[in-house]
């Protein structure tokens, strides 16, 4: 998504639950958008966790302008930024809790020898896992699966970006369906690039 979709979806977001706060993913984005023109952002929800959402930074162009305005919004050390952003991930992984108003865990990926990539088999999983995992892959092609060490999950990119509308079909997208309606309504425009299971919830990771 560029600057404008991912503050178009955050409005949205807010006029849906009028009770969270979106300041803070706002901020990040209007920050960025100033010093960075071409950032390109992911954004992650969560079906287990209306108030719960991720901002993934895929940076582009002149590092240092962003460097400086991250480490502003984020109120954390520039030092933090300064690795390079790693081909095919986000830079930034930060996520917002909407119910709370403020930031959670933020992840920069330090090393890419840290991370894991390898073809997807559905008996590398355990059932029902497996055979949901299965017929989704029939439906939308897994191209990796990757794991990063100390972390636990992992995360399923898709050889094709999926159009969020077909995602919730698929019987992997239960646990979105409790937030069918407001979700589609955020993420009408959007595609799903990767799917996230951090040992506790399933993320979706949308694209523009």
């Amino acid at each position: 998504m560029n600057a404008k979709h991912a503050r178009d979806v955050l409005v949205a977001a807010a006029a849906c639950d009028p009770g969270g706060s979106y300041d803070g993913p706002q901020a990040l984005v209007a920050a960025l958008a100033e010093a960075l023109p071409e950032a390109e952002w992911e954004l992650a929800v969560s079906g287990g966790d209306p108030s719960a959402l991720r901002l993934g930074l895929r940076a582009c162009g002149e590092l240092d302008a962003a460097r400086a305005a991250l480490a502003g919004v984020l109120s954390l050390d520039e030092a933090r930024f300064a690795g390079a952003p790693q081909a095919g991930r986000s830079w930034v992984d930060a996520r917002w809790d909407a119910k709370a108003g403020r930031w959670g865990e933020i992840a920069v990926p330090s090393g890419a020898r840290q991370i894991r990539a390898k073809r997807f088999a559905a008996a590398d999983f355990e059932e029902p896992v497996a055979s949901a995992l299965k017929a989704f892959d029939e439906l939308a092609e897994i191209a990796t699966v990757q794991t990063q060490a100390g972390r636990p999950g992992w995360t399923m990119v898709l050889a094709k970006p999926l159009p969020w509308p077909l995602f919730l079909r698929c019987d992997l997208a239960s646990s979105f369906a409790p937030r069918a309606a407001q979700l589609s309504l955020l993420l009408r425009d959007a595609r799903v690039a990767a799917l996230d299971f951090d040992g506790e919830a399933l993320w979706a990771r949308c694209v523009g």
